[in-house]
């Protein structure tokens, strides 16, 4: 694996009410084939259940490997409303991976683009 250096990128989460599903998954499917992919785009989503509410929620976590605020790419996820959380933002890498879980040993985090 060749490693290169990474500086400030944009990144972060943006929670979805689940009712968005049909616009999540519309999206994420014309991100992916779109014939002029932009590579420094990349995009996580994930359904989650919390049974102790009986509650779904959708996770996106969208990184673009360089320091542009809100590039066009995601601005169909976020124009999906109603929103939840978001820390979208210009951040570090380890910024990113630590912002869920701050005491995860981060000798144990690896990303890979």
């Amino acid at each position: 694996m060749n490693t290169f250096a990474q500086g400030d990128l944009f990144g972060g989460f943006l929670d979805l009410e689940i009712e968005s599903k049909t616009e999540v998954l519309r999206d994420f499917a014309a991100l992916a084939s779109d014939p002029s992919y932009d590579i420094y785009a990349s995009i996580v989503a994930g359904f989650t259940y919390i049974s102790a509410v009986n509650v779904w929620s959708i996770g996106l976590i969208p990184t673009y490997t360089k320091p542009v605020v809100n590039p066009p790419v995601y601005k169909s996820f976020q124009s999906i409303s109603p929103q939840g959380k978001s820390t979208l933002r210009i951040a570090n890498m380890t910024s990113l991976s630590i912002e869920e879980n701050p005491t995860l040993p981060q000798l144990y985090v690896s990303f890979a683009f």
